[in-house]
């Protein structure tokens, strides 16, 4: 008993030492080929080629190293540190080091990875919200990205034509922000859409023409970084494109009934754009600025080529493509709701917006209720004109609604609805109501 307590302690890192001494020797390193006294630049070019050999023999080198006064040393014992995999090597590679470093050699190490800390869970992927594009193609475009602090978002109205109008960034609880999104979009309601369509849709607008005044320009860019690092993607076909656009006899039977699109909250604020409005109304007015008491039949016909010309325009023009892809976007949300009968109707005049040529614009009831709207407000029936103010407020219900338009209201002698509107357009109106007076 007395002799085992009397007995050394071994030493595992000696012994390996010891080792290591071995291999070296056997290998023609030892004290005779490195006496004492060996300049230390000699040392390292010889001690260096040998490191990976055997585990031993790198825990001895690594020692040796600690002792040469140079930044070669430190240097090579900084870069083997990380990839040693050992534990005793890489606590001897620490103290040869720290040696080094009381000396004044301090190389730059290189530091490891660390690992974010998670709680069991990778971080959220934003979310893409899209609202209804409005009568001058304008809409709500979001990103939204939720964390464990709450939801970050950006939120944005953007133009098809004229680029980014607004943009604002939000910080709150999710379901405060999700109410802010849901009051945002006056409309009418957000549909969740592909994160990465949403931002290559606001990134497009961006470029397009970014946010005034000039602090929105960097507010964007800030705020979006903060959402995602990702850089945007190059602008895309809607998503509609991967259904199957109505063809034949049902796109004609869509084409027809398209007008009560107009009964959909979303397309209350379509009308024919101004700038080509303009012109037609200003042709209409001049036309009746004598002030002549017309027969329903003639100023149903001059009314009738003023706004044939007007739609052709809209449709042969730079705008056509426009509301193409307006009608497209409008299909996509409608179909994302299950609004099925809108989303058909959608896409089927989208459809003959993208190919015009050869197609009976004029019968697509949507699109002539559209041109309608502007001209409605100039067509006033006599005696509703001189009747109680309230009967004529309720005349402006065809504006919202052209399918409302008759005889005694609308100069086109249908609902812009019906496609025979063209053949009563120029129809005899004998003994209908009296003569239409023309307003400008």
């Amino acid at each position: 008993m007395s002799r085992q307590r009397s007995a050394k302690k071994r030493d595992p890192r000696q012994e390996r030492l010891e080792r290591g001494r071995g291999l070296l020797a056997a290998w023609g390193v030892h004290e005779g080929t490195l006496p004492e006294g060996t300049p230390a630049g000699k040392v390292f070019e010889t001690l260096a080629p040998l490191i990976g050999r055997d585990p031993a023999c790198d825990l001895l080198i690594a020692e040796w190293l600690g002792r040469l006064p140079l930044p070669e040393a430190a240097a090579r014992l900084a870069s083997w540190e990380p990839e040693a995999r050992d534990k005793e090597l890489k606590r001897e590679l620490r103290r040869s080091l720290f040696k080094l470093e009381q000396k004044g050699l301090a190389p730059a190490r290189r530091e490891e990875p660390v690992e974010p800390f998670r709680l069991g869970a990778t971080a959220a992927e934003p979310e893409g919200y899209l609202g209804p594009v409005d009568g001058e193609g304008s809409r709500l475009a979001c990103l939204v990205r939720s964390g464990r602090g709450g939801a970050t978002g950006l939120l944005t109205v953007i133009n098809d034509l004229d680029g980014m109008i607004f943009v604002e960034a939000v910080t709150a609880k999710r379901q405060a922000l999700m109410e802010t999104l849901k009051e945002s979009s006056s409309s009418g309601p957000l549909s969740k859409v592909p994160w990465k369509y949403a931002d290559a849709l606001m990134h497009a607008a961006f470029k397009t023409a970014p946010p005034r005044p000039g602090n929105m320009r960097a507010n964007y860019l800030l705020s979006r970084g903060e959402i995602t690092s990702a850089d945007p993607e190059a602008p895309s076909p809607s998503p509609v494109h991967e259904l199957a656009r109505p063809e034949g006899a049902a796109a004609d039977e869509l084409l027809e009934k398209s007008a009560a699109l107009f009964k959909e909250r979303e397309f209350r604020t379509w009308i024919l754009p101004e700038r080509i409005a303009r012109v037609h109304l200003q042709r209409f007015a001049n036309s009746q600025s004598s002030g002549l008491v017309l027969s329903k039949e003639a100023a149903t016909e001059r009314v009738v080529v003023i706004m044939d010309e007007a739609l052709d325009e809209l449709v042969s023009g730079p705008l056509g493509a426009a509301y193409a892809r307006r009608m497209e976007e409008m299909a996509y949300l409608f179909h994302l709701q299950g609004r099925t009968d809108a989303a058909t109707m959608s896409l089927a005049v989208a459809g003959i917006l993208s190919a015009p040529e050869g197609r009976r614009i004029r019968e697509v009831s949507f699109l002539r209720g559209l041109v309608f709207r502007a001209f409605a407000p100039y067509l006033v029936p006599k005696h509703e004109s001189e009747g109680p103010a309230e009967e004529t407020a309720a005349g402006s219900s065809v504006i919202l609604d052209p399918s409302k338009a008759s005889l005694s209201s609308a100069p086109s002698g249908s609902a812009p609805g019906d496609s025979t509107s063209s053949k009563a357009d120029r129809a005899g109106l004998e003994g209908g109501p009296p003569p239409l007076i023309i307003r400008p």
